[in-house]
């Protein structure tokens, strides 16, 4: 999109080495998600919100990767509808939905790594051999370090409520999604 291009100066896989690595290291140490059937994603545990610069970079991915289209908007509309995310912004809460990039059990997320949302890389096994979702955790500390070492963040954030005329700082992923793709006319409906 026109409006990341205008903001590249922070290389999105490069402000997200640090979970990046720290998820390798889990890996590496058996405390893995690759066996897990992905709870964290469902509606059963995951109400994941983004800033505006998280939806912004998703939709950098899907467009390089050819999926920013009619198909798409058409999956995240369905996906505010059946979890009942229209309201989210309105009345202000976090409600719980199965992510519209979720594969399915063991499949992990379609996402790249170098753009999913940072709250999504802080989420990881506490131990080995996960398989149902249990013992995970969201490393906080991590998620903190990462925001210190990244303080333009606000202001692009800034850059990016004003430039579109946003109401929120951060929304469901759905929800984040589609407001941007509608108001910056990413994809002629």
């Amino acid at each position: 999109p026109d409006i990341y291009q205008k903001k590249q100066g922070l290389n999105s896989r490069q402000r997200r080495t640090i979970l990046i690595e720290e998820m390798s290291n889990l890996d590496s140490i058996g405390h893995t998600c690759s066996s897990c059937i992905g709870n964290c994603c469902t509606f059963t545990s995951n109400s994941m919100r983004i800033t505006p610069l998280e939806a912004i970079e998703i939709l950098h991915f899907l467009e390089t990767e050819n999926r920013l289209n009619s198909s798409l908007i058409k999956k995240l509309e369905n996906n505010i509808s059946e979890f009942r995310l229209e309201n989210e912004l309105a009345l202000g809460i976090k409600k719980n939905y199965t992510c519209p990039f979720y594969l399915g059990s063991c499949q992990g997320c379609s996402i790249s790594r170098g753009s999913k949302p940072y709250g999504c890389l802080a989420f990881n096994a506490n131990s080995p051999n996960v398989t149902k979702g249990t013992n995970c955790f969201s490393n906080q500390l991590i998620l903190e370090n990462r925001e210190q070492l990244f303080p333009e963040e606000k202001e692009i954030n800034l850059f990016i409520i004003k430039k579109l005329d946003l109401h929120w700082d951060k929304a469901s992923i759905p929800v984040a999604l589609l407001e941007i793709i509608k108001k910056a006319n990413l994809v002629r409906l």
